[in-house]
């Protein structure tokens, strides 16, 4: 039976006094994509996401190490639930299906309606 990854997040503090809440597991998601070589990685994000910025996840995930090969990244027109509405449902829900029915290739689309 394969070995189980546990993440340990990495919370940033200000000179060690009370953490600040960023926590960024891009890190912990690299290191199991590259232990792991049948692991994929499915990035969904709304532009008006304020509460976790679509780009800065682009970005943190883009340049932690994780195979890109093994990625795909949707951006949608939506806040923090990309899914949120009718229409953008149906567009996650295809987006979901067929990243579980497919291999996973670097994929970096904005979904607009």
């Amino acid at each position: 039976m394969p070995r189980r990854q546990q993440f340990q997040p990495r919370i940033m503090c200000d000179e060690g006094k009370t953490p600040n809440f960023y926590v960024n597991v891009a890190s912990n998601l690299a290191e199991l994509m590259r232990n792991q070589p049948s692991v994929r990685l499915l990035h969904l994000g709304g532009y008006y996401d304020l509460a976790t910025p679509l780009l800065a996840a682009r970005y943190a995930l883009t340049h932690a190490g994780i195979p890109l090969d093994r990625m795909n990244s949707y951006a949608f027109v939506a806040g923090h639930s990309p899914f949120s509405g009718e229409e953008n449902r149906k567009c996650v829900s295809s987006v979901v299906k067929a990243f579980c029915r497919t291999k996973a290739i670097f994929i970096n689309r904005n979904v607009f309606h």
